[in-house]
C-alpha cells in the first residue's frame, strides 16, 4: 500500500473512502443502540468502563503474575479522562482491519467489530498510531500504520472533524490499548487455548507470543508519564 504524503488529496486517502470520522461525528439520535451503553460526557465513564472491563477479564483469565499491569492500572486510575463527546468507537481501526480495492482507492469494508462501542474517539486515534501497528520512514519519522506520519493524521482528523484531539488522552488511551493487548495475548488467549473448546487453539497459542512485544510496549509508554 502507498503511503500517504503531505501533498496527498485528502480524497485520494485509503481513510476517507470510510473513514473514522463518520464514526466519531455519527448523530446518536439518528439510531437506537439497544445493546450498547452510552457514557455521560462531563464524566469519566467512558475510560473507567473500558478499565475495569480489561481488569476483570485480567483478574479471571490470567495464569500468572505480572507487576506492570497493577502498576498500569493504578496510574489509569488517577489519570482518568473526562469524556467531551461520545461517538461510535470501532475499537480495532487499523490497516489491517479494511478491504480495499486499489484500482480506486476505496475502502469497501471495515472488518473485527468485536470491540466496538459508544465513548472516547481517542480510543480509536490511540490504537490506529499504536507503534506496534505501524513503523519507521527512512527520516526516522513514526508512520501510521505505514502511511502517513503521526502528526499530518492528527491534523487531518482535526480538520475533517472539527474535534479536537487532545494529547494527554491519546497517552491514557495508548497506555490502555496497550494494556488490553496484554489482557488478550497473556491471558485471555492463555485461558481459550487451555480449556480447548475453540477451533483457534492453535492460533491462539501463536497470540500468546505477541505478550512479551505488548507488555514492553506498555512498559515504554509508562516510563514516560512516571
Amino acid at each position: 500500500m502507498a503511503q500517504i504524503s503531505e501533498s496527498t488529496p485528502a480524497n485520494h486517502s485509503p481513510s476517507s473512502s470510510c473513514p473514522t470520522w463518520a464514526l466519531h461525528t455519527f448523530d446518536l439520535s439518528a439510531a437506537t443502540f439497544t445493546s450498547l451503553a452510552q457514557p455521560r460526557v462531563g464524566t469519566d465513564d467512558a475510560a473507567r468502563w473500558l478499565l475495569n472491563q480489561a481488569r476483570r477479564t485480567w483478574e479471571e483469565d490470567r495464569a500468572t503474575d505480572l507487576p506492570l499491569m497493577d502498576v498500569a492500572e493504578q496510574w489509569m486510575r488517577h489519570h482518568l479522562p473526562v469524556l467531551d463527546h461520545v461517538g461510535i468507537v470501532h475499537g480495532d481501526y487499523r490497516s489491517g482491519n479494511f478491504l480495499y480495492d486499489e484500482s480506486t482507492l476505496e475502502i469497501t469494508a471495515w472488518l473485527d467489530w468485536e470491540r466496538g462501542h459508544l465513548g472516547d474517539r481517542h480510543r480509536d486515534l490511540a490504537w490506529t498510531t499504536q507503534s506496534t501497528f505501524g513503523h519507521f520512514d527512512e527520516l526516522d519519522r513514526y508512520l501510521v500504520c505505514g502511511l502517513i506520519p503521526e502528526g499530518d493524521f492528527y491534523r487531518r482528523y482535526e480538520q475533517a472533524t472539527g474535534l479536537p484531539v487532545d494529547p494527554d488522552k491519546i497517552t491514557f488511551y495508548k497506555i490502555l490499548n496497550a494494556y488490553q493487548i496484554v489482557v488478550s495475548t497473556l491471558a485471555s488467549a492463555h485461558r481459550v487455548a487451555k480449556l480447548g473448546k475453540s477451533h483457534q487453539d492453535v492460533v491462539l497459542c501463536r497470540v500468546k507470543g505477541m505478550a512479551a512485544v505488548a507488555a514492553d510496549e506498555l512498559n515504554t509508554l509508562l516510563s514516560e508519564v512516571l
